[in-house]
Order: C-alpha cells, then sequence, then structure tokens
C-alpha cells in the first residue's frame, strides 16, 4: 500500500500522540492575541480559512507545563516548559 506519509525507516508512517499538561483559556473574538495568532494561522494555511475563521470558532490560548509524546513504536519521551527534554513528568 502506498502513501504520502514520510516512513520513520521500519515500513510505518511517523505518527506521534502527544498529551498536554497546563492550563487552557478561550480568547476574546478581536483580542489582539486572537488575531495574531488567526494571521499566523492564514499565513501559513491560506486555504484553511474554515477552520481558523467565522461563527463559534475560538482561539483556545495554551499554556503547556509538560508533555508526554508517544511515538509509533510506544516508545514515550517527556517534556517540561521547566526542564526540557527527557524530564519526568508527574
Amino acid at each position: 500500500m502506498a502513501t504520502d506519509s514520510p516512513s520513520s525507516g521500519d515500513g510505518y508512517p511517523r505518527t506521534c500522540a502527544i498529551t498536554m499538561y497546563g492550563a487552557a483559556s478561550v480568547l476574546d473574538e478581536g483580542d489582539p492575541l486572537s488575531e495574531a495568532f488567526r494571521a499566523r494561522h492564514l499565513a501559513h494555511n491560506p486555504s484553511q480559512g474554515v477552520f481558523i475563521m467565522g461563527p463559534g470558532i475560538a482561539m483556545v490560548a495554551i499554556s503547556v507545563e509538560y508533555a508526554q509524546i508517544c511515538d509509533s513504536k510506544d516508545k514515550v519521551s517527556n517534556w517540561s516548559a521547566a526542564e526540557g527534554w527527557g524530564t519526568r513528568a508527574r
């Protein structure tokens, strides 16, 4: 089966799952930070405006404290805002 996804060398596409821990807040419509994020997203994804602009679409700011990333071989890496890569999450 052909795939357009880059391969990790073992025949599997590079697939990862990430779990982020921290605080999230919905930004008010018209907030300068919200509009800056919308503009940045649209600059990199000009055909994807339907996902970033319109009624009922909110911008959410997430302050990530730490994260766990799991690859397709179940290898888990940890990242912490305070300590960087390889730290133990919780």
